[in-house]
């Protein structure tokens, strides 16, 4: 991760509001809320600059397939989707970061009616190490896998409108099974929610009954 200032016009005008990738997967993201949020606002010589994260890791985005692009975590096409971007870390390493915004809360702790202290719905934390999980074996074989098992701790809240980090490693392989540790941090970098999965390689036989069905 690299830090740079910017002035807001060279922002707007260079780089993508949310995040692009070019031929090679090196993504340059741009948080969807960095232009309205002063607390990365500086002034150096009398001009308006903001400090913008440029992520060097491997975006995944290019990677999708047609049956992929969809999908209501990472899917860059589903208008309703959460659109987390999938970077590479390492060869069976997988990590995303994500700010989860009001409305996939499961608690809201308001105190007065002007503010909101939400914690992230379990179901949601959990549907995306599933979606991670599935991208570091897609990486490392080319192939896609479907869920059979899922096993997940809550061992601390995730709030809304607050940075969480996700990482994905494989841990085994046997067979046609698949087995990937997750975990969430928050923005202090404390572990929130560890998970264990096991996925099933989807072979051509078995896409074929799926879609017959």
């Amino acid at each position: 991760m690299m830090i740079i200032l910017v002035t807001k016009d060279l922002l707007r005008e260079k780089i993508p509001r949310f995040s692009s990738w070019n031929s090679k997967g090196l993504s340059t993201r741009v948080e969807r809320e960095l232009l309205g949020n002063t607390e990365d606002t500086f002034f150096i010589n009398g001009e308006c600059k903001y400090e913008l994260e440029v992520n060097l890791l491997k975006s995944l985005m290019y990677m999708h397939l047609d049956e992929t692009k969809y999908c209501f975590i990472c899917g860059p096409d589903n208008p309703l989707g959460l659109k987390m971007e999938p970077y590479l870390e390492d060869e069976n390493v997988v990590v995303a970061s994500y700010i989860a915004p009001n409305h996939l809360c499961g608690y809201n702790f308001k105190k007065t009616a002007s503010s909101f202290k939400g914690i992230v719905h379990g179901g949601i934390l959990s549907s995306m190490l599933d979606c991670l999980g599935g991208w570091v074996f897609y990486v490392l074989r080319k192939k896609l896998v479907v869920t059979t098992e899922f096993n997940v701790k809550f061992l601390k809240p995730v709030f809304v409108g607050e940075k969480m980090y996700l990482r994905s490693e494989m841990l085994s392989e046997k067979d046609d099974i698949v087995t990937v540790r997750g975990e969430i941090r928050n923005n202090r970098k404390e572990l929130c929610t560890v998970s264990e999965i096991k996925y099933k390689i989807l072979s051509e036989e078995l896409l074929k009954k799926f879609i017959e069905k």
